[in-house]
């Protein structure tokens, strides 16, 4: 009998960008993107979302929508304002082209 993954166990070393670029605070409930681009015309906010860890090449899933929006960012759930993740581009990965 063959063995299928489940979502849930799926590392997040397994995930495949899918070229799909969009705004942090546009990423689905549960999807995973890799950061591709932080807006640094304010090095003081490009200063915070680096301490809280988000920077290029990181990996963030969206827990929950809303203001703040709740991110796990390295294992760790954060609150990020709107306004925060609309200054981060992502590279947008889906679960079904994951698990291929």
């Amino acid at each position: 009998m063959a063995q299928t993954k489940t979502p849930a166990s799926i590392s997040l070393n397994q995930l495949m960008p899918t070229g799909v670029k969009l705004s942090l605070c546009e990423l689905g409930i549960n999807q995973v993107g890799l950061v591709v681009e932080v807006d640094e015309s304010d090095q003081v906010q490009a200063d915070r979302l680096k301490a809280l860890g988000i920077c290029v090449g990181r990996r963030v899933e969206l827990i929950k929508q809303g203001n703040p929006m709740i991110l796990r960012v390295l294992g760790t759930r954060i609150g990020l304002a709107r306004r925060l993740a609309k200054r981060i581009t992502v590279d947008a990965c889906h679960q079904a082209n994951c698990c291929e």
